[in-house]
Formats: C-alpha cells, sequence, structure tokens
C-alpha cells in the first residue's frame, strides 16, 4: 500500500472507519515517527503490524474498538 514511501515520517489515517488492518501494512516505512490511527473502529491488531517502525515515537490509537493489543505494542 505504501511502497515507495520509505521516507515517509508522518502519517494520519484517523477517521477513516478502518475495522482492521492487514499484517504486514506499514511495511516498508523504516522512517515513519509517527503514525495516527485514532477515532476508527478497529477491533484488533495483527501481530506484528507495526514490526519495523524502529523510529515510530508516537501513536494515536484512540477511540477505536480495540479490546487488547498484539504483544510488543
Amino acid at each position: 500500500v505504501f511502497a515507495g514511501l520509505g521516507q515517509l515520517q508522518v502519517l494520519y489515517l484517523s477517521f477513516n472507519q478502518l475495522n482492521n488492518l492487514p499484517g504486514g501494512v506499514f511495511a516498508g516505512l523504516e522512517q515513519l515517527h509517527e503514525l495516527f490511527l485514532f477515532c476508527n473502529q478497529l477491533n484488533n491488531l495483527p501481530g506484528g503490524v507495526f514490526a519495523g517502525l524502529g523510529q515510530l515515537q508516537d501513536l494515536g490509537l484512540s477511540n477505536n474498538q480495540l479490546n487488547n493489543l498484539p504483544e510488543g505494542v
């Protein structure tokens, strides 16, 4: 989905009525510092969904339907 955007540092996906995220959706975004997913309808996150985001400093997940988070988040 985000192929070729390896230098992307901020990604806003809030207010999009997302209800799931496919595994590996953020692969290749090694420079991502901020990821905002608040105010969606996420109820589950696949294990490893944030793998490879070693530069991530700010993760916004509020106002979703999450009951638990995968290990390592």
